[in-house]
């Protein structure tokens, strides 16, 4: 697979100081280039292969950062260094040698607690997901050939298209994690949306999406309320099992402690992710009630029967009857 960086003849400790920023050493390439393919490959996975290798045709080419190539090309390095980053510095704490892993010390440099490690790879992740945000922002306003790949096509054929829809019921601000939590969004329109306002409705209201069609004031209610159940529903999905760092920090942040560990996080405070789930769920058992209720036929008015007797056989007997004086 080509890479973004050590193009020939590139300074590749530069390229990637200047993608990631924050980094002080200089880092040589077949040191960290395991880490970079690992990083690479998630990213051109996500992107889809065509728009990976218009982004590498920039990289070869005499590109300029100032165009919108050169900036898509800018936020794909970044993206890049960040993830491969993240991969390579736990391994890098230690020294590996024949006599196994030794800690690395100096006199002017201590060994950060354990729970300085927790954090700053807490914000690895965290800038990694914005760098992502980044990218993929930049490639919805100027890439045709992103539009065109089944990942992108994949979102936008979901009630909830867009980070603004979204932010409607719970605010997100990443299209990263939007991204996400499609699949819980598509496995919540197929077992909960519909089951509850049936097959030819749930296409009728796609196909008018897809094409851009008025909805009437009925199909715009029901339309927010199927967004704001999936989105619930995506929520509850995801909340298990989505890396905590891409949700927002009311979310995040409640999940560390002063005794989380590299490996283990604390235990969360009273099961909170369990209990985060179960609320979506009952957020989303609500909307799903309201969406029952308006999509129910109206009970038909009774109706009752009459019949045009006439009097003398209201009770059965007739004038001319034995019992009859």
């Amino acid at each position: 697979m080509k890479l973004l960086f050590n193009k020939a003849g590139a300074d590749f400790s530069k390229e990637f100081k200047d993608a990631l920023g924050f980094v002080d050493a200089d880092f040589k390439f077949q040191k960290i280039k395991p880490d970079l393919v690992n990083a690479t490959q998630e990213i051109a996975s996500f992107l889809g292969n065509a728009t990976y290798l218009e982004i590498v045709a920039t990289y070869e080419s005499n590109f300029d950062y100032e165009t919108t190539a050169g900036q898509i090309l800018q936020f794909a390095q970044n993206a890049i260094a960040n993830l491969a980053y993240r991969y390579f510095a736990p391994s890098n704490d230690l020294q590996h040698g024949t006599n196994g892993r030794k800690m690395l010390t100096s006199e002017d440099s201590k060994t950060p607690f354990e729970y300085m490690i927790v954090a700053s790879n807490d914000e690895l992740e965290r800038r990694s997901h914005r760098a992502m945000d980044n990218l993929i922002n930049l490639l919805d306003e100027s890439s045709n050939t992103w539009k065109a790949s089944d990942n992108y096509k994949a979102t936008h054929r979901l009630f909830v298209r867009t980070v603004k829809e979204f932010n409607q019921f719970y605010t997100i601000n990443s299209r990263y994690l939007l991204e996400k939590l499609s699949p819980g969004i598509a496995m919540a329109e197929k077992r909960l949306i519909i089951p509850r306002i049936g097959q030819t409705a749930y296409d009728a209201l796609k196909a008018k999406r897809k094409d851009g069609s008025a909805l009437s004031a009925d199909e715009e209610t029901l339309l927010l309320m199927i967004q704001e159940a999936t989105v619930y529903a995506a929520l509850a999905w995801g909340v298990i099992r989505l890396q905590v760092t891409l949700f927002p920090d009311s979310i995040s942040q409640a999940v560390r402690g002063d005794s989380a560990t590299i490996k283990g996080r604390m235990p969360i405070v009273n099961n909170l992710l369990d209990q985060l789930e179960q609320k979506f769920k009952e957020d989303t058992a609500q909307v799903l009630l309201d969406i029952e209720a308006a999509v129910k036929e109206p009970d038909p008015e009774p109706t009752t029967q009459t019949t045009n007797c006439p009097d003398e056989d209201k009770f059965g007997f007739r004038t001319d009857d034995g019992f009859v004086g």
